[in-house]
This record gives structure tokens, C-alpha cells and sequence, in this order.
């Protein structure tokens, strides 16, 4: 090496590097890093400018990788650079990023979303907003207030429509380009008796970057999330069997039958574990940032403003508590059959992959693909009625791209998915997807293997049953 040369590599610093013990406490709005591909970034001054709004928090002081790459265009990753501060000592990590097909279909939906000048803000999403709370505030008076069983039914739809086709969007910054409204739609979540907080933790950072993943082998970890693991595939256990790696219990044979019945009751365990979450500061394994006091009572704050208005108000207008408690029974369970059982049928089917600490595949988007499933992509109504969860492919790979222009990018995802040999699966109608989510109950249930999963484990080496090419 010439002695300039050897001067100039001399007085290059070292990068410093960081634990994940020093790096978990920089998770607030006042002191936030991130941490992307092993290198910490120190954000801090950028979370008040944030395009996304505070959706940049969820990623504080944890791997943030995955929440990156699938939020921002492939031109804003060298922007980050000047808030470089070192690296992660010893870092370690499940997935890789830098596969030729997430280049291209990133590369071919960012330019497509540019050309045609898509952002966040459409008439159809507004235009959604303003008819599904018109038809909840009308469906509320005549069902709560009047007692009509019918109105309470349709109220029961509305009120999954505020989370599915409005919250969804929120809470992904994906809803509008203005960050109070994206903020605002999100906060649905809190009014609907739920909670945004949790639902950020559980959602955003928790299932989307490891969708369908049950590697808990980190959970002794004091680390913030770099371990692969999806906590909806803890979901419901051990009453429900949702995943291939869990010990099957005998009555999971029957967990095919019975899980009609336990959706019925879903929101009322929402309501309480909530609670339990939000003062633990973790969900599952997955540990929140630093939420403030506020939060905390604005939770509370929101739990009693459900309560008066779901159960208070018709108690006292109703002619009786009997048929007040009838009225909020219908409309607890019509909500949870029609929130849940859109959310299921994406991640849940014969066909979708369940990866685990020995899977082999790690390319992070080939993952996105295989662990969801598309259903009626054909259909117009239950892409609106969907809020575009019908395109949930599209919607894993791009979550912060506005649910109205899922079935825009579309048919470059497949056309990707095509020349990378990726399988792509979408069920012809939404009946055809509840069926196969049915069919995988039944085969966890039994303790079967699931034919269409396409990933290969290092255990084994062999490739699984190739399904049908949505």
C-alpha cells in the first residue's frame, strides 16, 4: 500500500459500535434510533419532519429493517446516511433484503407510483371515509338508541369497516399524505374500544416484517425485535393451533368446529388484553418504545368513551337492560366475525407458508409472498368491502402504499413474481378462501402437514407440494 494511502486508512475512524442493551433505550420522540441492515442511524431530529408521521417510532431503538425498506422508495435509503452513528456489535440477523427480485419489483412499483403521480391522498379513500361513518352514526341511532335488532347488525359491519377500510390505512401512515389525518384515522382504532397503541406493536412491527414466522428462539433476548417472530401466530394458543410448529393439544382436532364460536367473543378479549398490554409495555415478544403517561391515559380515556356510548347510553334509552344487553351482544360478535375473518383468510389458508428458526428461505420480500394469499381480485365489491386486505400480497410487500391503489400494482407484483418463479396465490372468491381456512384448521387440528407450503426446512431439505399458481 503507498504511504498515502496507509495515512489516509489510518485516520479513518472506526464506526463505534453498539449493544442492543444501549441501543433499546433510544425508542422516544425525543431521542429515537433506528437501526437498518446492522448500521444505527440516530433520527432524531427527523421524527417531527417525518413524512409518516409517528409511525418512525415504532421502529426506535429495535431492527427496523424490514419496516425500511417496505415504507420508503428505494431512493430515499442513501438519505439516511448523515444520520449514521455506528453499528450493531455482533449483529445478526433472519432475513436478507438484497435479493434481485426485491430490487426489481420495488424498483418497477416505485417507478410506476411516480410516473402516475399516486400518493396517499385519493377521493375514494375520503369519499369511504364519509360513507362508512354516515352509515355508522345512522345504523348506531337506529340500532342502540331505537332498538332496532337489524340496524345493530349493520352497525356491527360499520364498525369493522371504520377498522378495516380507515384504521388499517392509519396506522400505516398510509391513509393520507397529511399526518394528522393518518394519525386521526388510526386513533379509529382507540374510539372503536380497541387501542392504537397495541395494534401498532402487534401489526406494524410484531406480524408485518415476520408475517407468519415462529422463530421465539431469541425470547430470552433483551433485544428489541431482531428476532424473526409473528405474535399472531401465538394468537388464540393453546386453544388454536395456527401454526406448524406448536405441540398439538387433542382438542385441536376439533379447532375447525369451534373457531366460529371463539371469533363470537374475540372482541371482548381485545378489550381486556389491551389493558394488560399497554401497562406491561410489551405484546407477546414484542416490547413497546416509550410511550408516555398520556398514552397510557388516553387508553383508559378511550375504554370509557366505548363503554358510554356502547353500553351506558342504550342501557339507559333501551326499554330494557335486557334488550340493551341483546343489542350490544349482536353488534360485539357481527364486528368480530367481520374483522377477523378478513384478516384470516390472508395468512391462514392450505396454500400460505409458516416459516420457522430452520426454514431456509430468508430473502425477506420472497417470504411476504409466500406466507399471504390474494382472494377476489376480480371483484370490486370485496376490494372496497376489504378495505384491499383482498390484495394482501401487494399490501405485505408495499404497507404503506394507500389500500385504493393495491389493485394498480398489481399486476406488476406478478408479472415479478412470474420471472422469479415466486408463487403467487389468490383464491377466485372470498368463499373459496374462508373454505381453505378451514381446511387448515382441520389439518393443524389433526397435526397434518400443510400441502402448499413452499418453504424448505434445513431439517429436511425437501421441498413441500407445489400448489397452484394464483
Amino acid at each position: 500500500m503507498p504511504p498515502a494511502a496507509k495515512a489516509a486508512a489510518s485516520t479513518t475512524p472506526t464506526p463505534k459500535k453498539f449493544t442492543w442493551d444501549q441501543i433499546k433505550d433510544h425508542r422516544s420522540k425525543d431521542d429515537c434510533w433506528i437501526v437498518v441492515q446492522g448500521k444505527v442511524y440516530d433520527v432524531t431530529s427527523w421524527t417531527g419532519r417525518h413524512p409518516g408521521g409517528d409511525v418512525i417510532l415504532t421502529g426506535g431503538g429495535r431492527e427496523s429493517t424490514a419496516l425500511f425498506y417496505s415504507y420508503h422508495p428505494r431512493k430515499v435509503l442513501p438519505m439516511i446516511e448523515k444520520y449514521y452513528i455506528g453499528d450493531v456489535a455482533n449483529y445478526d440477523t433472519y432475513y436478507t433484503y438484497d435479493s434481485p427480485f426485491y430490487a426489481t419489483v420495488k424498483n418497477r412499483v416505485d417507478e410506476y407510483m411516480s410516473q402516475n403521480n399516486m400518493t396517499r391522498d385519493t377521493f375514494v379513500m375520503y369519499f369511504k371515509t364519509f360513507l362508512v361513518l354516515s352509515c355508522w352514526a345512522m345504523s348506531y341511532y337506529l340500532g342502540m338508541l331505537k332498538g332496532y335488532s337489524l340496524a345493530v347488525v349493520f352497525l356491527g359491519l360499520c364498525h369493522a369497516q371504520i377498522g378495516i377500510n380507515i384504521m388499517h390505512d392509519g396506522n400505516h401512515g398510509a391513509y393520507s399524505s397529511n399526518t394528522f389525518l393518518s394519525w386521526f384515522a388510526g386513533f379509529m382504532m382507540d374510539l372503536m374500544g380497541a387501542s392504537s397503541i397495541v395494534w401498532l406493536h402487534q401489526h406494524n412491527i410484531g406480524h408485518h416484517p415476520n408475517c407468519n414466522n415462529s422463530d421465539d428462539t431469541h425470547k430470552e433476548s433483551e433485544r428489541l425485535n431482531p428476532l424473526a417472530f409473528d405474535p399472531d401466530t401465538n394468537s388464540g394458543y393453546p386453544f388454536l393451533r395456527l401454526h406448524p410448529r406448536h405441540p398439538v393439544k387433542p382438542w385441536h382436532r376439533f379447532q375447525q368446529f369451534y373457531f366460529w364460536i371463539l371469533i363470537l367473543v374475540v372482541l371482548f378479549k381485545w378489550f381486556i388484553n389491551d389493558v394488560r398490554s399497554v401497562l406491561s409495555r410489551r405484546y407477546s415478544l414484542v416490547k413497546y418504545y416509550g410511550i408516555t403517561e398520556w398514552e397510557v391515559t388516553r387508553l383508559f380515556l378511550t375504554k370509557a368513551f366505548f363503554c358510554l356510548y356502547m353500553i351506558v347510553i342504550p342501557f339507559m334509552v333501551l326499554p330494557s337492560v335486557t334488550k340493551a344487553l341483546v343489542q350490544f351482544t349482536i353488534f360485539m360478535c357481527v364486528t368480530g366475525y367481520a374483522f377477523v375473518l378478513l384478516f384470516s383468510v390472508n395468512h391462514l389458508t392450505e396454500e400460505t407458508s409458516h416459516p420457522s428458526f430452520n426454514t431456509e428461505e430468508r430473502d425477506w420480500a420472497k417470504l411476504q409472498v409466500l406466507t399471504s394469499s390474494n382472494f377476489a381480485n376480480n371483484s370490486t365489491f370485496w376490494t372496497w368491502f376489504s378495505g384491499g386486505l383482498n390484495f394482501q400480497i401487494e399490501h405485505h410487500l408495499f404497507p404503506g402504499v394507500n389500500h385504493t391503489h393495491l389493485p394498480k400494482i398489481s399486476p406488476i407484483v406478478r408479472q415479478a413474481c412470474k420471472e422469479f418463479n415466486v408463487h403467487y396465490t389468490e383464491y377466485p372468491t372470498f368463499w373459496s378462501a374462508v373454505a381453505s381456512h378451514y381446511t387448515y384448521l382441520r389439518l393443524l387440528g389433526s397435526g397434518e402437514d400443510l400441502a402448499g407450503d413452499k418453504t424448505k426446512t434445513k431439517t429436511t431439505g425437501k421441498n413441500t407440494k407445489k400448489a397452484k399458481q394464483g
